[in-house]
């Protein structure tokens, strides 16, 4: 198998398993809001993003660093391996238990009630047991295990369908129910997972690595966090100024949006391979700005798309009590695909290896989103937060993109980029025209019109020639 073939058969299973844990709640979209109202929704959504931030800070960047201490230190990976999974746990016992004894105030600031104080401390012992997959799976991807890898990412997201359909719809457990399927699913395979390193002997450990792994890694968490304000703070915001039932519509308009955002999420994955190897070709450059073209044009395809046909998505995947939350569908996924923008465009700092300034970028995002959040959700519910999101994800773009022409100047073609804005856009508007009664019809008409948005790019000479010789050679 040729190392471009590897590549890409290794990046669809890996970019498959993060597909596959990140698909689990729009999967069962039409469970949840079957067996769930808008407010358990929301209560749900603020669990979960709680755990998840504990979950970053618990795991102090190891999961990355362990990475560099095998491949690029060349270190012994049981070592490394063991040293990492030793001081998750340990610091995970300290924050978890920590965050675990205060869940009644966290309770209280978070939801204005403590009854949220043991389904707190549940989230909060599932994500003690989670951190053994940090190491682990990073450990097959490190050994070059990518079977193993997909057969054990396909099983444990089997066992949460099946757990997650027991403890909401049979069992009918509402909010409870579906923490303790992920309690029960975590469990099951965090405890096998470190049966696994425990199998091949009792794990070392190695200050000298720690140290190293600290110092690559305690970096990262800042950024991480930041990240993690950028996508969940509105949350937060939204229960404080309008209840759980508007977190709850939002988070699943939030869902809809993020179609885009999976699909951005797998190209993250491929393209630092591929952009390294582009621009050190003599055409790298214009190959560069061409790709930014093209990625435009099929992410605003699925931006298009998951906007012009959300409320029909909604329609057959939910309940009226959660229609109206295609209206921030929109705003969503348009601000994904400018945070995948800042992937593709990243090409200077990458190159000339001054990713240094990042952190600090992310962060100034995460600060504008909180302003935003804080200016605009009291007044306008969760579309303030979807504008927040947008204007924040834009930001973070254009910033990015500026320094990366500073390093390393490249002429992206900014009118092909306008004509494919102003024609999605125009696309857009026009199927919002539609509004007749018969929701079918709707869908149908939807359909044609959006199946002619690349007949209409071809058209306006889009691709251009060169390109379109490219594909009939490759045809």
């Amino acid at each position: 198998m040729s190392s471009l073939s590897k590549l890409g058969s290794h990046t669809l299973i890996y970019g498959g398993g993060r597909f596959l844990s990140k698909g689990l709640g729009f999967l069962l979209l039409p469970v949840y809001t079957r067996y769930l109202t808008s407010a358990d929704y929301g209560i749900v959504s603020l669990l979960l993003i709680t755990s998840g931030v504990a979950a970053t800070a618990a795991q102090l960047g190891l999961g990355s660093a362990v990475f560099r201490e095998v491949i690029y230190r060349k270190s012994d990976p049981d070592k490394a391996e063991g040293t990492a999974l030793w001081s998750l746990l340990l610091a995970g016992s300290i924050l978890f238990g920590l965050l675990m004894m205060t869940a009644g105030p966290l309770s209280q600031a978070i939801f204005d009630t403590d009854e949220m104080t043991r389904l707190l401390r549940l989230v909060f012992l599932t994500g003690w047991l989670d951190l053994s997959s940090v190491i682990f799976l990073a450990s097959l991807r490190m050994r070059d295990r990518p079977v193993l890898y997909g057969i054990l990412t396909l099983a444990r997201f089997l066992t949460e369908i099946v757990l997650n359909i027991l403890y909401v719809a049979v069992w009918e457990r509402g909010v409870e129910g579906l923490i303790l399927a992920g309690l029960w699913s975590t469990g099951i395979f965090g405890l096998a997972y470190l049966a696994w390193f425990f199998r091949r002997g009792l794990p070392g450990f190695d200050t000298g690595m720690l140290k190293r792994m600290l110092r690559f890694g305690l970096p990262l968490i800042p950024a991480n966090l930041a990240a993690m304000v950028l996508t969940s703070s509105d949350r937060y915001f939204l229960q404080h100024f309008s209840g759980a039932q508007e977190v709850g519509l939002y988070s699943v308009g939030y869902m809809i949006g993020q179609i885009t955002g999976l699909a951005v999420q797998a190209v993250h994955l491929a393209w630092p391979a591929h952009m390294f190897a582009v621009a050190k070709e003599p055409d790298g450059k214009q190959r560069l700005a061409q790709t930014l073209t093209w990625y435009v044009a099929a992410m605003g395809a699925l931006v298009l798309g998951s906007s012009v046909l959300a409320p029909e998505l909604l329609f057959l995947l939910t309940t009226p009590e959660f229609y109206a939350a295609w209206t921030v569908v929109p705003l969503i996924a348009l601000g994904n695909m400018f945070y995948g923008m800042r992937y593709i465009t990243n090409s200077g700092l990458a190159t000339k290896n001054k990713m240094g300034s990042l952190p600090f970028i992310t962060a100034g995002a995460a600060g504008l989103n909180l302003l935003l959040n804080a200016w605009w959700i009291p007044t306008q519910g969760m579309m303030g937060a979807a504008r927040a999101t947008l204007v924040s994800y834009l930001a973070l773009f254009a910033v990015q993109l500026t320094l990366n022409l500073k390093v390393w100047y490249i002429a992206y073609e900014y009118r092909r980029l306008a004509w494919l804005f102003l024609s999605g856009i125009a696309w857009y508007f026009a199927c919002t025209l539609i509004t007749h009664e018969n929701m079918w019809l709707n869908l149908a008409l939807k359909l044609l019109i959006l199946a002619l948005w690349p007949l209409h790019l071809w058209l306006l000479g889009f691709p251009i020639e060169s390109e379109r010789r490219a594909l009939r050679k490759k045809n």
